[in-house]
């Protein structure tokens, strides 16, 4: 859960803020030390530096930009254009630009709805700082909001990686997962907003492909799997709990990671478990490679 570390748009950032659901990582502090960089690629001085003070300006900027309905799909990277409004099947304009862009202008409606308060969470990771805060929809409830922002090619300037709006309620308690790390508890509080009171596209958008392939599959799809059922169990998991914690043991870098969810009813007593196992991929990005209700 985003917490500690609240800032406010327009004031200085005083300290950081972390994120992440009792989650205790199981580092050394020479290896929690090190530069925060991204696997596979060369360091990137907005990753290697003070994200708080680095992102504060564009921070303002970008909360702005939500709350006048105005954010494009030119503040998005290519692969969050690519989750949250995935290429349709054997379409050759979606295969030129990596999205399906009717998919894409709905979501932008969605989140372009204004309500973004100007008091966030901050949590800085190795591929770029995540940022959650609070929001009111168009009918006056609450909502939360989680960013995640990454360096454009260029290293001069940063772009959207990462953005949900949802009604679910994160009941976790905040721990300090650490740079390398942070990206892991990040991922399941992502997935459980969204499935619990979100976009269900979103959620699919975390699982593996190696997941969605051997459960689903289907050898006549584009992708392999039958994204149709993977939606359908998806809803089917909903049930109108709203209230989630989730938690972990002890993980070190390197190594996938066991978590579990747990969504808590009106009464804030157990309803249903989840057990994910997740992982690093090649990317940056953390993935959920395997998940099962208890």
């Amino acid at each position: 859960m985003l917490e500690a570390t609240t800032k406010r748009v327009g004031l200085s950032f005083a300290c950081l803020a972390l994120l992440a659901g009792g989650c205790r990582p199981s580092t050394s502090p020479s290896t929690a030390d090190k530069p925060a960089v991204v696997e596979d690629s060369k360091p990137n001085k907005l990753l290697t530096a003070n994200q708080a003070e680095l992102t504060q300006d564009y921070l303002g900027k970008l909360l702005g930009i939500l709350n006048d309905g105005k954010l494009t799909a030119e503040m998005l990277t290519p692969s969050f254009k690519s989750k949250v409004a995935p290429s349709r099947a054997n379409n050759d304009d979606d295969r030129r630009l990596g999205y399906d862009p009717r998919r894409l202008d709905e979501f932008l409606k969605k989140v372009n709805v204004g309500g973004y308060e100007s008091e966030f969470n901050f949590l800085p990771s190795a591929t770029g700082p995540f940022i959650g805060g609070a929001a009111k929809s168009s009918d006056g409830s609450k909502e939360s909001f989680v960013i995640h922002l990454v360096p454009v090619d260029s290293g001069d300037g940063w772009r959207v990686n990462w953005l949900h709006r949802s009604k679910a309620r994160n009941n976790s308690s905040p721990a300090d997962p650490g740079l390398q790390l942070a990206g892991a508890p990040m991922l399941v509080q992502m997935f459980a907003d969204n499935l619990l009171g979100g976009d269900t596209l979103l959620a699919e958008a975390l699982l593996a492909d190696s997941w969605k392939k051997s459960e689903y599959p289907d050898a006549n799809a584009e992708k392999g799997y039958n994204q149709s059922l993977i939606q359908q169990k998806l809803r089917g998991w909903q049930d109108g709990n709203l209230d989630y914690i989730y938690a972990c043991p002890e993980y070190v870098i390197g190594k996938p990671a066991q978590f579990e969810i747990v969504v808590l009813d009106a009464k804030k007593m157990e309803k249903k478990t989840f057990a994910l196992k997740v992982a690093k991929a090649t990317t940056g990005d953390w993935l959920i490679e395997k998940i099962e209700t208890k």
